[in-house]
């Protein structure tokens, strides 16, 4: 029974892409995922730190309280 088990599932050395045998495919893809999320995340700190204003604030508030 053990060897039954053991033959359903590929061990880590059946694997195409243990031990750093990679294909270059899979390299590109990885990289273009990580730069991706890169630009995504600079993009996105970009927008944040730009547009992070409001205009909407009433005036002379700290007057009206100090007088209060």
């Amino acid at each position: 029974m053990n060897s039954k088990i053991q033959g359903a599932e590929p061990s880590l050395k059946d694997m195409d892409d243990y031990d750093f045998n990679e294909s270059s495919e899979k390299k590109k893809l990885i990289n273009f995922v990580i730069i991706i999320g890169l630009v995504i995340g600079l993009v996105y700190a970009t927008f944040k730190f730009t547009f992070n204003h409001v205009d909407d604030e009433l005036p002379n508030v700290q007057t009206q309280i100090k007088n209060y």
